[in-house]
């Protein structure tokens, strides 16, 4: 009896570690992608491998099945075409946090009333989790684990990275990916170019895109076309608001009304009032990052020059600090209002914000000390992210000395290495 209980103990214990894994291991996935582009799906991998089989499919190709894959930021691409996908896919986008209650409501009672054809309620960011993250096929597993996704991209993206994450990865043709490829295959130009009509076009045939040809669309196609250029002319941003739209903190002056302040926009990371304190998942998301360092790969030329010039940045970020500087300690931070603190006042989003917390704690010289970083470890994530580990100190000899661990996460922007999130104990 007594091994029984041991060996149920010892299970346990290792049924514990694996999810503890396995979470930590998706919370580190998630932030991660929030700063570098995915360099495939498992669509993309499944559509490599193997043609798709269905009735009506058009533009299969038989041969030649290399990905046409092309990442762009949302600056990068026409700002009709955010528009036309809030128009087509999920118009309460920017306001709901990842379920939106009314279309699934809506779906349920339409499927159970027996309609031909079946109703989806996925907003947006359900796509991106599945798109993303997740397998191709149906089943009650992988519908729990697309919630699960759901929650986190909501928790630790933005709506502006969310959305730029759906237009590049969602299936748009045969071996086409994203609207960059699509604008290329289909009309011939960069993505940056397209007009409403045509992000209409691509907009209207996503549900499916291998049916529905966006090359040479059919009455569906168009009436799709129509319907959506209806959408965004109703949501108040066609055509004479279009070009500002994409910057603008609202949707339109329709949402505007109905988000009465709750959500920040594209450009925005916090929605007060969604969650009360998101500091918890946050110190885990920390530790998933440790976790995730294991599997980077290490050794090339690139991440020696990486190392070395993040380690230039911390050391200029401690002269200045022991100079009495804290604005030029703040250089070496992202300044940029999705910049990201964590320290003992909580959670801080924005340079300015960042800065005046600064100088709020330590508002002489005395106070600052003479600051010292050691026990650095600086790992390389991707060609323009990587994550710093190390130890703080500050000698105060008047004020009593402070110590503490920090983790940072740094991208390469414009050329330059900053610290674009900061968790400091």
């Amino acid at each position: 009896m007594t091994n029984y209980r041991q060996a149920a103990r010892r299970a346990g214990r290792i049924a514990l570690q694996v999810l503890a894994a396995l979470f930590l291991t998706s919370v580190a996935w998630v932030l991660v992608y929030r700063w570098v582009s995915p360099p495939a799906t498992w669509l993309m991998l499944d559509r490599r491998a193997h043609a798709p089989v269905g009735l009506g499919y058009h533009g299969i190709r038989e041969d030649d099945r290399r990905i046409d894959y092309d990442f762009k930021t949302l600056d990068e691409v026409s700002p009709h075409l955010p528009l036309a996908l809030v128009a087509a896919e999920d118009q309460r986008f920017l306001i709901h946090h990842g379920f939106d209650g009314d279309a699934l409501l809506k779906a349920a009672k339409s499927n159970l009333n027996g309609e031909k054809q079946l109703r989806g309620g996925s907003t947006i960011s359900q796509q991106v989790a599945k798109n993303v993250f997740l397998w191709s096929g149906r089943s009650y597993v992988r519908k729990a684990a697309e919630a699960y996704f759901t929650l986190l991209i909501e928790l630790l993206w933005n709506k502006r990275r969310i959305m730029e994450m759906y237009m590049n990865v969602a299936e748009m043709g045969d071996c086409i990916f994203g609207a960059e490829a699509a604008s290329q295959q289909y009309f011939h130009k960069s993505a940056k170019k397209l007009t409403p009509a045509e992000a209409a076009l691509l907009a209207g045939v996503l549900p499916n895109p291998l049916r529905f040809r966006a090359a040479h669309p059919g009455p569906q196609a168009r009436a799709k076309q129509k319907r959506v250029m209806r959408n965004m002319r109703r949501l108040g941003a066609l055509p004479t608001c279009a070009p500002s739209w994409i910057n603008s903190p609202e949707l339109s002056p329709i949402v505007a009304r109905k988000t009465q302040a709750s959500t920040l926009g594209w450009r925005g990371t916090r929605r007060r009032g969604y969650l009360p304190d998101m500091k918890p998942l946050l110190l885990v998301t920390a530790g998933a990052l440790l976790t995730a360092c294991a599997t980077t790969p290490r050794g090339t030329a690139d991440s020696a020059a990486t190392r070395q010039a993040i380690a230039q940045v911390l050391a200029t970020q401690t002269a200045a600090w022991n100079r009495g500087d804290v604005a030029g300690f703040m250089q070496g931070y992202w300044q940029n209002d999705s910049l990201v603190f964590i320290g003992k006042s909580g959670l801080t989003y924005g340079w300015q914000p960042t800065l005046d917390n600064y100088r709020r704690s330590y508002p002489t010289a005395a106070a600052m000390g003479q600051l010292d970083f050691s026990n650095l470890r600086i790992q390389p994530l991707s060609p323009d992210a990587a994550q710093v580990i190390g130890r703080w100190h500050l000698a105060r000899p008047a004020q009593g000395d402070l110590q503490g661990h920090f983790l940072l996460v740094f991208r390469r922007i414009a050329g330059q290495w900053v610290v674009v999130a900061d968790h400091s104990s």
